[in-house]
């Protein structure tokens, strides 16, 4: 979807910026632009929920509670950070959101080097490359 890809664009620009010599540091910088970065986090979670469902329900529904929890935590989350003046909020918010991916991305299935969003069955056991699901190919269920 053009628009995640966008918003990941602007976040990434806002985080690394070319130049910062209106500012003491990367701390005064963050903190100068943190309303933007978490409002364009919170943008990046509700586009990737869209993102999901466009590839189907059964896709959405496969990602299971843990998905539903991290999304949802994360943009509430993203929306207090925007208005939180503690410095450690922001620290906190990142081993938050290291743990829930690692629980979304970890369901007990071997990895096996294969592992993405779009190559999760249902059941949560990976797709190999070439392999077919009933008269599917691998791009056809993963679409």
């Amino acid at each position: 979807m053009a628009l995640y890809a966008i918003l990941l664009n602007l976040l990434c620009t806002l985080l690394f910026p070319h130049d910062m010599t209106d500012y003491q540091g990367f701390a005064d910088y963050f903190y100068s632009r943190k309303a933007w970065i978490f409002g364009f986090l919170g943008a990046l979670f509700v586009i990737d929920v869209g993102d999901t469902l466009i590839k189907g329900l059964p896709y959405f529904e496969a990602l299971g509670p843990v998905y539903y929890f991290r999304t949802v935590s994360l943009l509430v989350l993203s929306i207090v950070a925007m208005f939180v003046r503690n410095r450690r909020f922001p620290a906190a918010l990142v081993v938050f959101a290291l743990v829930c991916e690692s629980c979304v991305y970890s369901d007990g299935a071997p990895d096996n080097g294969m592992r993405s969003r779009g190559s999760i069955r249902p059941h949560g056991s990976p797709i190999r490359p070439n392999e077919t699901i009933g008269s599917r190919s691998r791009l056809q269920a993963c679409a």
